[in-house]
């Protein structure tokens, strides 16, 4: 016999498709639920870590900072080898903490090379003695202060000295000890100690200049600093409230931050900088 339509049991094949409707609306939930729960693991993992990161790089912006401050506004350092080599260490430490394609970071990360150049140099006029009233100075002392600086910091001694050695024909690379000495008795001693004054002179001013920048450069980076900090814990807050990673936009929260205290930096960069100063 066959089976017609008015002879099938519909209560049965309703009953199967209501098993079947009720399975798959079962698994679309349970995996659903899966990915909700594997979404909120992964921003509970990134938003805890960030709080660390937060809280290291605090900390080494802190030490860093205090170290400065203490250093230059109290008392310089007795060992100053050791000094440079601490802030060297704290320097690497943040930027390792930094996105270094970030605006605020590639900031921060210009005036932490601002700051550990600027007290390198310091040091370095500080130990050679020089200055334009001191007239104990003997040709040996010019030379070897200018052949540190030729060896640490190329581009200054390019600008500052090479011209005015190339004058006198002096070459502190490849001429001998003799070969220097015999060119400066035949200029004459008097001559060359005037050489070198001119270039005293233009050395005192890059010493105030990188006195300015240990002055000022501190202030400039405690500002941007505590708004890295702050930025970056308002990000936490919004991750753990809205549960999407993708919602905060940091290089314009951090604009919106600064703003405010740009009138502060800009007078810092002009005490720094004062021949940026419009007239």
């Amino acid at each position: 016999m066959k089976e017609t339509l008015c002879s099938i049991n519909w209560d049965y094949v309703i009953a199967i498709i209501s098993i079947v409707a009720s399975f798959v609306i079962s698994t679309i939930a349970i995996l659903s639920t899966k990915g909700n729960a594997k979404k909120e693991r992964l921003i509970d993992i990134v938003t805890s870590n960030r709080m660390d990161w937060i809280q290291k790089l605090k900390e080494y912006l802190s030490a860093y900072l205090s170290l400065v401050y203490f250093h230059y506004e109290k008392k310089l350092p007795e060992d100053e080898n050791k000094f440079i080599t601490d802030i060297n260490e704290l320097a690497f430490k943040i930027k390792l903490h930094l996105n270094f394609k970030g605006k605020a970071d590639i900031q921060i990360e210009k005036l932490l090379d601002e700051i550990n150049t600027a007290y390198e140099k310091f040091f370095m006029y500080k130990s050679s003695g020089l200055g334009v009233m001191n007239t104990r100075l003997q040709p040996d002392d010019y030379l070897t202060f200018i052949g540190k600086l030729q060896l640490q910091y190329s581009e200054i001694y390019t600008k500052l000295y090479s011209k005015t050695l190339q004058e006198i024909g002096i070459d502190l690379i490849n001429d001998s000890k003799d070969e220097i000495e015999k060119k400066i008795s035949s200029i004459g001693l008097e001559k060359f100690q005037s050489y070198m004054k001119d270039l005293i002179i233009i050395s005192d001013f890059d010493l105030k200049k990188s006195v300015r920048i240990i002055k000022y450069s501190y202030h400039q980076l405690f500002i941007i600093s505590r708004v890295y900090l702050k930025t970056e814990w308002e990000r936490v807050k919004v991750e753990a409230g809205s549960g999407s990673l993708l919602e905060y936009n940091f290089d314009e929260k951090f604009e919106s931050n600064i703003s405010e205290m740009k009138k502060e930096l800009k007078r810092w960069e002009t005490l720094k900088n004062p021949s940026n100063r419009k007239k």
